[in-house]
């Protein structure tokens, strides 16, 4: 974004990322993982494992009783 300070970015797959633009750079944070928000815990698991592309087609197929494979 034009004049932002800061500009987080979330993207959404078969797993979950994300990124943190500061002042036109890439935040790293410590240990080069800010913004690893797929791995952050929630309180059934990683965030990833609940809500990414790939286990929301797996919570629609076990509701149908279908096999992934179908969806």
């Amino acid at each position: 974004g034009v004049q932002t300070c800061a500009l987080p970015i979330l993207t959404i797959g078969t797993g979950i990322g994300g990124c943190l633009i500061m002042d036109g750079k890439v935040f790293h944070g410590f240990s080069n993982s800010a913004c690893e928000v797929g791995y952050m815990h929630m309180q059934d698991g990683d965030f990833q494992d609940l809500a990414s592309t790939t286990a929301l087609v797996e919570y629609v197929a076990a509701g149908h009783g279908d096999s992934v494979d179908q969806w």
